[in-house]
């Protein structure tokens, strides 16, 4: 992005991620009560080790030193008043 917020460019994309080894997976639960509302808070995450191949623009990977992981992340909250 440019300094003002308008989009300098937008490079030709071509990239291919490989995901390897386990999917690990988390959970979380968080509760709060004060008497009179009850919030509850969920979030999880799932990732994997993966690879990254392609070209970004000019830009080449060598998939070999493009090491990274994909994850997904999800949240949610609701709320209850008595």
């Amino acid at each position: 992005m440019h300094a003002d917020g308008g989009v300098v460019g937008r490079p030709q994309a071509d990239v291919i991620w490989t995901g390897y080894g386990n999917l690990a997976t988390s959970r979380w639960t968080y509760r709060y009560s004060d008497g009179t509302t009850t919030e509850t808070f969920t979030e999880s995450s799932r990732i994997r080790s993966a690879t990254m191949s392609g070209n970004i623009g000019p830009m080449g990977f060598d998939p070999e030193l493009s090491g990274g992981s994909i994850t997904s992340f999800k949240s949610s909250s609701k709320s209850r008043t008595k």
